[in-house]
């Protein structure tokens, strides 16, 4: 009788990667696993400069030069195992897709760690549909952003496996009606509506802009199962690295 084997890990790359911050156990703040424990691989690079970016040390060269660790897949798989112990593993920037974490993917799953990444859709690396939950977000008006959406598209097709989800972070009316459109265009994929933080706000600023942003939704055709979801990880612990 012939006996099943553990197929053998193929390594892609041990090509170091620039990690500018790696932390967690920690409460996932927004989108699909919203209040969960996970923890974040944070990147540094990205395509994109948004004018209302929270995460600029991971996406300005300079900033990155300065905050970056360079790490070896193996050492980013050791650094998350040498932790307290959380399923999930979220990947992050900047854009991770700017990267070839193809390795790091293969031995993550071979730890039985699930992966989700964050991206904006500007780039679709084949590996990406290997990941647990994709979190597509593309960037509204208030961000001064384009969107491209042939890769949108083309990302939608290749996550067929039911781990994509679509969201959007809504600053004024001009983000909303921009949502709006991003959902009617893919009504199958699930949709979470963010409420957009401004730097510096407070709690209190959050919670108001929560409720605005829900009084509007609960009574706009074609949002009715939009999930409307604060930061929660700013009410917690505001602008906080690490968080």
């Amino acid at each position: 009788m012939q006996t099943e084997t553990k197929p053998k890990l193929e390594l892609v790359s041990e090509k170091p990667l620039p990690v500018i911050e790696l932390f967690g156990p920690t409460m996932q703040g927004e989108g699909a696993l919203a209040g969960m424990r996970t923890h974040f691989v944070r990147f540094g690079g990205c395509t994109f400069r948004c004018d209302w970016c929270d995460s600029m040390h991971a996406v300005e060269p300079e900033q990155i030069k300065a905050n970056r660790t360079m790490m070896p897949p193996s050492a980013i798989v050791k650094g998350l195992i040498d932790r307290s112990f959380s399923v999930w593993v979220t990947l992050t920037g900047g854009d991770p897709c700017i990267h070839d974490l193809r390795d790091l993917i293969a031995r993550l799953h071979s730890f039985y760690f699930k992966i989700a990444i964050e991206t904006q859709g500007a780039l679709n690396p084949p590996w990406l549909k290997d990941c647990d939950l994709v979190t597509l977000s593309p960037k509204p008006p208030s961000s001064s952003m384009k969107t491209d959406y042939d890769v949108l598209q083309s990302i939608v097709l290749q996550c067929t496996k039911g781990e994509l989800v679509l969201k959007v972070v809504v600053f004024d009316d001009d983000d909303l009606k921009y949502a709006s459109d991003i959902h009617s265009r893919y009504p199958a994929v699930p949709f979470y509506l963010s409420v957009g933080t401004p730097k510096g706000a407070t709690a209190l600023e959050v919670i108001q802009r929560y409720r605005e942003l829900t009084e509007k939704v609960v009574v706009t055709r074609g949002f009715q199962d939009a999930v409307i979801l604060p930061q929660l990880h700013y009410l917690l612990w505001g602008s906080e690295k690490g968080r």
